[in-house]
């Protein structure tokens, strides 16, 4: 009774996540909500991103931005930033290469690189000409590569600022553009204010890959003391290359600290989906990791047996699959099921390698990654 269900916000990064998330909460209020409440009413579960485009469409006037703005796909922005820098007036020459499809790479991720981080390309420009007076006399091979480095810097900044430039035009934004927007929006009070009366509830799920863009839209509309919950591992902490901030969960008790001090924080340390002695390994494995995050405590096992760790090393790759296919086989003889055994691969070359192997093995096999699937056989069909 303390909250209605249409008072609590989930926010996670997938559409997968959202709708597991939504179909438990589903679960749960159906056991405990009580006779002649409304059964319609229900919490409202998003990505960040669907979160901020709700942000931009009911108050993007505030900020300048158009509400009815389209949210581009990976592929259509990847075009229109192609065809801006084909269109620039910076030109490829100045950059060190002739090659169009080079500097629209570098375009399109300094400017994600920019958003995610809230620095303006000005701001960029300016540390950028400090660096450069910094560097000009320093006598080295490391210096003048830095000096070089900048000074192609300078120059995208200035694409970049194109680039942006032909997505206002058309009213169009990219997900960089979106957590951009949502920053400056949350700033405004009236937003904040809004916020807060809807959702009194706010869980947070996977906060060790936020943003800082994601983070500050957050703390700029639920920081001082608002009821919020953040769930993550700063272990598992592996986007960096996309935005993401390790820093946010390190530091979530004092982002969201409230007059009476920091956020209070849990640590959670059973693990009930693994064996003690898989947990032994894992522990051991990321001991590094953790010693740079002292919040985090050893995995200790619950309830999931002891389970089995080897550790096999070959002469050669074919060595190793072979090894592979005999393991797996028996385990499928000992009665386990195909579906319940997982093949982890660094890279989508290897899974599709491996899967070929275990298909030829005669071993039902299905390769969860998009490399695999377009070389599948019925697919290149």
């Amino acid at each position: 009774g303390a909250v209605r269900p249409e008072q609590v916000l989930g926010l996670t990064f997938t559409n997968k996540a959202a709708g597991e998330l939504a179909a438990r909460i589903r679960m749960l209020l159906s056991q405990i909500r009580e006779p002649g409440h409304d059964d319609t009413a229900e919490p409202t579960i998003q990505t960040y991103h669907a979160f901020a485009m709700d942000l931009l469409s009911q108050w993007g006037l505030l900020v300048g931005a158009e509400p009815s703005a389209a949210l581009l796909s990976p592929t259509d922005l990847a075009v229109r930033t192609y065809r801006a820098v084909a269109a620039s007036r910076v030109r490829c020459e100045d950059l060190g290469t002739a090659v169009i499809r080079t500097v629209s790479d570098r375009v399109a991720r300094l400017d994600d690189e920019l958003s995610e981080h809230l620095v303006t390309p000005e701001a960029l420009r300016a540390h950028d000409q400090r660096l450069l007076e910094a560097l000009v006399d320093e006598p080295g091979a490391p210096a003048r590569d830095a000096l070089a480095a900048t000074r192609k810097r300078l120059l995208v900044s200035q694409v970049v600022e194109e680039v942006r430039a032909d997505r206002a035009r058309d009213a169009v934004v990219s997900f960089a553009d979106l957590m951009r927007l949502a920053v400056a929006i949350t700033e405004v009070e009236q937003v904040r204010r809004d916020q807060r009366e809807r959702f009194a509830v706010v869980l947070v799920d996977e906060y060790q890959d936020t943003s800082v863009a994601q983070r500050l839209m957050l703390q700029n509309l639920f920081a001082d003391g608002h009821p919020l919950t953040a769930v993550g591992d700063p272990l598992q902490a592996i986007y960096g290359w996309r935005g993401a901030s390790v820093a946010n969960i390190d530091g979530f008790r004092e982002h969201f600290a409230t007059a009476v001090g920091q956020a209070p924080a849990t640590t959670l340390t059973i693990n009930r989906r693994s064996g003690s002695v898989i947990l032994d390994a894992a522990n051991a494995v990321a001991a590094d990791v953790r010693a740079q995050h002292p919040g985090v405590d050893v995995l200790q096992a619950g309830g999931a047996g002891s389970g089995q760790v080897f550790a096999s090393l070959h002469d050669s790759w074919r060595d190793e699959v072979a090894w592979l296919v005999d393991r797996i086989r028996e385990l499928i003889g000992a009665g386990q099921c195909p579906d319940e055994i997982a093949v982890l691969c660094r890279t989508n070359e290897v899974v599709r390698l491996v899967a070929l192997e275990l298909r030829q093995a005669g071993i039902p096999t299905a390769a969860a990654s998009l490399g695999s699937v377009l070389h599948q056989p019925e697919v290149v069909e």
